[in-house]
């Protein structure tokens, strides 16, 4: 009983500890995450993940996450228009101050939500999976338009988003490998259901590998910077929280069951790393804090979230579960 008790403890905590090591790698020994990015892993990886993903979520639920509209309209005002203005709020009260650290938070809070992490990590706290693969591919859509406007309404400078680039990215990434996956599932459903750990453990194992990249990118200017590091670390820290705890908000307005309201959560307020890092090099290059702000988002995203997926269903307020699964 004791071993078996281990034994579900380590399966849900080995995820949060390998992201840790993960970024202690980057910033100690950043040549096989720099050889990783160099090599465009992430361009491989993120749709293995959705493959993987798809293997596990039954069609059905795909299916039902486009039957709700409402959902994707209140995670995509969320992403789009509370969370930048939560961002400039944390600024404000928690520094550091001026003109280049409000840039490098709006370059934050105007992405998208992340394709990979945001799915598995829902999958992981027993959430709807298919309505996380929906929600997150919606933002990506809409980033088109709003990560541009919202650079120019709040930093007065616009980076041009590359539509067709984006389209063909949104193809290859999420459509393509979800399509797989739902054909492959129809005849491998047996194997696939006997070998559920194993999925999960590969996607799992694929999030930490960004989370690698991620600091190997951003090791010089995170130990140049260290006072500065720490203070954005506690900035990126509240400014996660308040978009969790808004986004629940917004899964129990909307009336969702528990595994939607976890999918609302993790998937509204997960911010993709690599837009933002791709954001700054095309528009904000001379801003040194933009990286620093998005990686380390990046880091207590992860992080905090690979922590509470495995518990999300036994969070209570009171006598009542906040996340109740049925299922």
């Amino acid at each position: 009983m004791r071993a078996s008790s281990s034994a579900r403890l380590a399966a849900r905590l080995w995820l949060p500890a390998a992201i840790l090591t993960a970024a202690g790698l980057g910033l100690c020994a950043p040549a096989a995450g720099d050889w990783l990015s160099s090599h465009r892993a992430p361009s491989y990886l993120v749709p293995a993940i959705m493959l993987l993903v798809s293997l596990r979520v039954p069609g059905a639920q795909l299916l039902d996450a486009l039957r709700h509209p409402l959902v994707l309209l209140g995670s995509l005002t969320l992403i789009y228009g509370v969370f930048p203005l939560v961002a400039l709020a944390w600024q404000t009260l928690l520094g550091p101050a001026g003109p280049d650290p409000r840039a490098a938070l709006i370059i934050l809070a105007a992405q998208p939500s992340t394709l990979a992490t945001a799915t598995v990590l829902t999958h992981l706290a027993g959430g709807n999976a298919g309505l996380a693969v929906i929600a997150t591919a919606a933002s990506q859509v809409l980033s088109v338009v709003a990560t541009p406007w919202i650079l120019e309404l709040y930093v007065g400078h616009a980076v041009p988003v590359d539509t067709w680039g984006l389209a063909w990215d949104l193809v290859r990434s999420v459509l393509l490998p979800v399509v797989a996956g739902q054909i492959l599932r129809v005849p491998l459903r047996r194997w696939i259901e006997r070998r559920s750990w194993a999925l999960s453990l590969a996607a799992e194992s694929m999030v930490v590998l960004f989370v690698w990249m991620g600091f190997s990118t951003a090791r010089e200017i995170l130990l140049q910077r260290p006072v500065v590091a720490l203070t954005v670390l506690g900035t990126v820290v509240a400014i996660h929280a308040t978009m969790l705890a808004l986004s629940t908000g917004a899964g129990y307005l909307l009336r969702l069951d528990g595994a939607g309201r976890i999918a609302m959560t993790l998937a509204s307020s997960q911010k993709t790393v690599a837009a933002g890092v791709l954001v700054w090099q095309s528009g904000f290059a001379a801003n040194a804090l933009g990286p620093i702000f998005v990686v380390l988002n990046h880091l207590v995203q992860t992080v905090a979230d690979a922590l509470l997926a495995p518990f999300m269903s036994r969070i209570r307020i009171g006598k009542r579960r906040l996340f109740p699964l049925t299922s």
